[in-house]
């Protein structure tokens, strides 16, 4: 199951397009950049294919059977052309049989609410940004001023 559109998968552009985004309460779309993207999906399946498993048990990690993605957008008004929000996608992807795609997405007003949403507050544990949301982040930082400067201030890493 596609969650955007193909031409918005994966590399960020200061092209704004026409979206098609899945997100748990439907459909959403309208006009947008892709600013970050991030994943943790590798190529090569780690323990599990020692043991003659196809995918990975509920137990195992395998970045190769299951993953998350992190789509960052810049959603622009239609009457201005201005900036009006941004839209944080993000995806837990399975190609385990019997799981399914776990799917959240967010309207936040600009960068430092981008930060927020993507910091991980363990109960028990430091406070840090996952991979994927990092390195969305971080292209999202190229291509946008306001995401640049909390990118900058952030106290997370």
């Amino acid at each position: 199951m596609s969650h955007t559109n193909d031409a918005l998968t994966r590399m960020p552009s200061h092209e704004i397009q026409d979206v098609v985004i899945q997100s748990r309460d439907g459909v959403i779309r309208g006009r947008a950049q892709l600013i970050g993207y991030g994943s943790s999906r590798v190529e090569h399946h780690r323990d599990h294919v020692d043991g003659g498993r196809e995918f990975a048990s509920k137990s195992q990690r395998c970045s190769a059977c299951r993953w998350n993605e992190v789509r960052i957008f810049k959603f622009t008004s239609v009457e201005t052309g201005d900036c009006s929000h941004y839209l944080v996608h993000t995806l837990g992807l399975s190609i385990v049989p019997n799981e399914f795609t776990k799917c959240r997405t967010l309207w936040v007003s600009g960068g430092y609410e981008i930060v927020e949403v993507l910091t991980v507050r363990p109960r028990d544990g430091e406070v840090f940004l996952p991979g994927p949301a990092a390195r969305a982040l971080a292209r999202a930082a190229e291509l946008d001023e306001s995401v640049r400067r909390a990118y900058v201030d952030r106290a997370v890493v």
